[in-house]
């Protein structure tokens, strides 16, 4: 389980139908995982410029539930399905020739873009006032 915040990086590309490109993490992203309504992400930006033409950065929630798999081979669906069962909002592994770390996230309310995170920091000093 992961106790701080840190960022992850999702390569996007235009929606098919309108051709906009999103600037928030969510589901509807086309994607290996994007059936089961969860998305990857990766820990390196390198990485995630493979697969879009933009790259979009996040932040994990702090409290976030992250499940750490290690490497994993196959049944990745299967991996996923188990972490959501368990409570789990993101599962990470690594995998592939590569052994690049990826990260499925499952409950997209955990990770936040840097416009985001100003706006809630922004509401919040605006209360204060």
């Amino acid at each position: 389980v992961s106790q701080s915040r840190y960022s992850v990086f999702r390569g996007v590309s235009g929606d098919v139908n309108t051709g906009k490109v999103t600037d928030v993490f969510e589901p509807s992203q086309r994607g290996a995982f994007s059936e089961q309504g969860v998305f990857s992400a990766a820990r390196d930006k390198k990485v995630a410029r493979q697969f879009g033409d933009k790259v979009i950065e996040g932040r994990i929630a702090p409290d976030a539930k992250v499940k750490q798999l290690g490497f994993v081979a196959e049944d990745v669906e299967g991996a996923i399905t188990k972490a959501r069962q368990e409570g789990f909002d993101a599962i990470e592994f690594t995998s592939g020739a590569d052994d690049l770390a990826e990260i499925v996230v499952i409950n997209p309310k955990i990770v936040q873009t840097k416009s985001q995170l100003t706006d809630i920091w922004n509401k919040a000093n605006q209360a204060n006032k």
